[in-house]
């Protein structure tokens, strides 16, 4: 009974929002760009070090603003090992996750593997850009109307959206009991 009721408050509250939303303070936030690349095949480990592939020894390279350097991090994707899963490769090629700002052409590959035949590349908004001193807006939009994802400026990740879930289903619980009943 509980959840209908909830439901019931959170249709009421979506139907007055749709008549008038002029309350609610706008702001704008522009999305990282960064595309996803995924390559099974072994890393040319001379692109990172001078040590050869077998003395290499990282599962996971970061970079920073490093210009000669054209991708944000590289990391070998690890197996979830079910059941029902095949184990890790023997051969020494590894599914390796790149994210860059741009997409890799061919000659970025080669630069980093020893050989590819096949690349999957994806790009996508990844997270919130961030520039030093921003406003953040306010999290309250409204009477009783909260804007959950706050932090959003300053941490966006999957995370991040499902503790203002979890707190989203705490919030009856910390209402006055007036409200409650209303």
């Amino acid at each position: 009974m509980w959840v209908e009721d909830v439901l019931d408050k959170f249709i009421r509250i979506c139907c007055y929002l749709s008549h008038d939303y002029a309350f609610v303070e706008e702001f704008h936030q522009y999305y990282q760009h960064i595309v996803t690349t995924f390559i099974k095949r072994e890393l040319n480990t001379s692109a990172f070090s001078s040590k050869p592939t077998d003395e290499f020894g990282l599962t996971t390279v970061l970079s920073t603003d490093n210009l000669d350097l054209f991708i944000n991090n590289i990391g070998i994707v690890d197996h979830v090992r079910g059941k029902d899963n095949p184990p890790p490769s023997t051969d020494g090629t590894n599914v390796w996750k790149i994210f860059s700002q741009e997409t890799l052409t061919k000659a970025h590959i080669l630069k980093l593997f020893l050989s590819c035949d096949y690349a999957v590349k994806k790009p996508w908004l990844a997270y919130l850009y961030y520039k030093p001193l921003e406003k953040c807006p306010s999290i309250i939009l409204h009477d009783r109307l909260y804007y959950l994802n706050g932090i959003e400026c300053a941490a966006s990740a999957m995370q991040v959206s499902a503790m203002a879930a979890h707190n989203a289903t705490l919030l009856p619980c910390l209402l006055p009991l007036e409200w409650a009943q209303t």
